[in-house]
């Protein structure tokens, strides 16, 4: 793992309040795996103090991309760097995506495609042809699309208010075409994930998810992103995922 100071090489905007930032982190790329994240300071200051959790989307040489959407005070002023900046970064961290049982079928909401981008490249240097449902609430929202399809992946939309592809959810369209052979991988808000789940048991298709939570430290200390288990407890996103077989959570 390495933490260190990290330069800004492009913090280039990719929709409507969407930005995809470059770094130079020649260590941290070389180490990722799809389904890991990092900790970045988001300013060049210690305002604010916390770090905060980003998927890695993809490596590209010594560079490593995350994908973000401007939703605060943290994300608006990491929409601000700019190349030459430096920024604090730790990573990777946590445990990725393992290996397909079958066909590698990937379901993306909103922001959950920044991992799974990552994943859909390296499935198809494994061999496999990658699918990829994405869902939005409107095609000016689809802004993954291309990391996705750059990735080698094959891409079906699903809009909520019909604008382009299929007319709802990403989940009543992952619902009309998932098979037995299928193994999920998904990421997005928690309500997707949920049905997601719902309809890979109903099938008994194998599943795993990549889960979103608010955390401090990224290894485990502060207890912050603990999410409930279906065994009784609870699981830690920066320790124990933020991949997890989507049948151990209560989501």
């Amino acid at each position: 793992m390495f933490e260190g100071k990290a330069s800004v090489t492009a913090n280039m905007c990719m929709g409507p309040s969407a930005f995809l930032l470059r770094m130079r982190a020649p260590a941290v790329a070389r180490e990722a795996e799809p389904g890991q994240f990092v900790l970045l300071r988001v300013s060049t200051t210690y305002d604010p103090l916390l770090r905060r959790p980003f998927s890695i989307c993809r490596t590209v040489g010594d560079e490593v991309e995350i994908l973000y959407k401007v939703v605060g005070r943290g994300t608006s002023l990491l929409s601000e760097a700019r190349p030459g900046d430096e920024l604090e970064v730790m990573g990777p961290l946590g445990r990725g995506f393992m290996p397909p049982q079958g066909t590698p079928l990937l379901v993306a909401g909103g922001m959950g495609v920044a991992p799974l981008a990552f994943w859909a490249g390296k499935l198809r240097d494994m061999g496999h042809e990658p699918e990829v449902l994405l869902g939005a609430a409107t095609s000016g929202e689809l802004f993954g699309r291309k990391l996705l399809e750059d990735a080698g992946a094959r891409v079906e939309v699903a809009t909520e208010d019909g604008s382009e592809g299929f007319a709802g959810t990403v989940t009543e369209l992952l619902g009309r075409v998932l098979e037995p052979s299928h193994h999920v991988y998904a990421c997005g808000p928690r309500g997707m994930l949920r049905k997601v789940v719902a309809l890979t048991e109903e099938m008994e298709v194998p599943c795993q998810i990549s889960v979103e939570e608010v955390m401090a430290c990224g290894v485990g200390a502060c207890m912050g992103c603990a999410v409930r288990a279906r065994e009784g407890g609870y699981l830690l996103v920066c320790r124990d995922g933020p991949v997890f077989d989507g049948k151990k959570l209560v989501l």
